[in-house]
Parts: C-alpha cells; structure tokens; sequence
C-alpha cells in the first residue's frame, strides 16, 4: 500500500528539502516510507530492517539513507550483528508530524 498521508518534518532543513522536492514534482513516497520507519523506531536499525519495513527496494533505500544522513536527518556507525558488520541508522531530525485526516 501506499503511503498517501501527507507527512511535514519539523525543522528548517529537513522540511525545505522535503518541499523542494515536492516542487520539482519529484515521487516522495520511499522517502517518507524511509523516514516514517525510521522516526517511528524504538531503536536504530539495519539496512535491511529498514528494506522490510519500509517496503522499497535496496537500490533505492541506500541512496535515499545516504541523503538523509548528509542533510543530518540520520545518523549511522557501524556495529555487528550475528557475526557480520552492520551499518545502523537512527532518526535524529526530530519528530516526525503526521496531520490529522482533513486538517492543513
């Protein structure tokens, strides 16, 4: 299903780049996905948790991952787990503002 909540991020930077895309009417709906799974997360999580939950593919969470974190949205370290480096990211640009249904 698609992700059709229209979603506003608090802050400067994080909601400028969110707006310019939407301007240059460029598909936001694996970026929200992305940072709706990451700011609803208990705790950081792997590229691959991120994959499954979010529901977009690889080629597209990497790259997406990597935009969040220049622009200070994400932060990562690496770690390991189950024997095997890890890369896990945490949301860091604040709350994550999901409007009610019919408000603006």
């Amino acid at each position: 299903m698609i992700l059709t909540t229209v979603v506003s991020l608090a802050g400067g930077l994080v909601g400028g780049f969110f707006m310019a895309m939407w301007l240059r009417g460029r598909a936001l709906d694996n970026e929200i996905r992305v940072a709706y799974v990451l700011a609803t997360a208990q705790t950081e999580l792997g590229g691959f948790d991120i994959i499954e939950q979010a529901k977009v593919g690889s080629g597209s969470v990497y790259p997406i991952l990597a935009r969040f974190e220049y622009l200070g949205m994400v932060t990562s370290r690496w770690g390991e787990a189950n024997g095997r480096k890890r890369r896990f990211y945490r949301w860091s640009a604040g709350p994550l503002q999901i409007p009610e249904k019919g408000s603006q």
